[in-house]
């Protein structure tokens, strides 16, 4: 199951192909666990849709969660209709079972943290690139020749810091790009600061 899940990003390109495959390993290893348990009840292995639940954070797609947690339901209906009561004694592969699917929770949990605080990560430093590119170009729409130095310093400065460069230069190239005049430049550290 897991090596198949791992290798889906590697057989559809379509985000919601990916999703629909997992959703259907999910469902498939969801529904082999409970018929491989039906004698005992499923007593433990039951609880491993936690696990399959868990994943669907990933999805990014609410439809694909409530489809799991409504065709669990519907296991687990089929399963109290069918088999209503059943005596179980609780041994030593039970227990093994229920800390492996502890163990296993607590994998996928950090892993789904992890997730997040990678997605997280990326939409944040988007959001900062995005309003320094904003105030770049609201700054460039006001620039005239009296104040074009004080402007291009805010863009360079708003630059360098978004690209976090030592060095940051606005230059007019002239035509067949032979010649290049510096209009600006921003350095880091002036006094310790050279041309590159």
């Amino acid at each position: 199951i897991g090596i198949f899940v791992r290798l889906i990003p590697h057989i559809a390109k379509s985000r919601t192909v990916q999703n629909t495959l997992t959703l259907a390993v999910s469902l498939l290893s969801l529904l082999y666990f409970m018929i491989t348990g039906a004698d005992t009840g499923a007593t433990t292995v039951w609880a491993i849709y936690i696990l399959f639940l868990l994943f669907t954070i990933i999805l990014g797609n609410r439809a694909h969660a409530y489809i799991f947690v409504a065709a669990s339901v519907i296991m687990q209906i089929f399963f109290w209709i069918n088999r209503p009561e059943i005596t179980v004694m609780i041994n030593k592969n039970e227990y093994a079972t229920r800390i492996f699917i502890i163990v296993l929770s607590f994998i996928v949990v950090q892993h789904l943290t992890t997730e997040h605080a990678s997605k997280l990560e990326g939409y944040q430093r988007v959001a900062r690139e995005q309003e320094v590119l904003e105030g770049i170009s609201s700054s460039f729409i006001l620039v005239n020749s009296e104040n074009f130095r004080e402007k291009s310093d805010e863009m360079l400065e708003a630059a360098f810091e978004m690209l976090e460069f030592s060095h940051a230069y606005l230059i007019e190239f002239g035509e067949g790009y032979e010649d290049a005049t510096f209009l600006n430049t921003y350095v880091k550290d002036a006094e310790n600061g050279s041309f590159p």
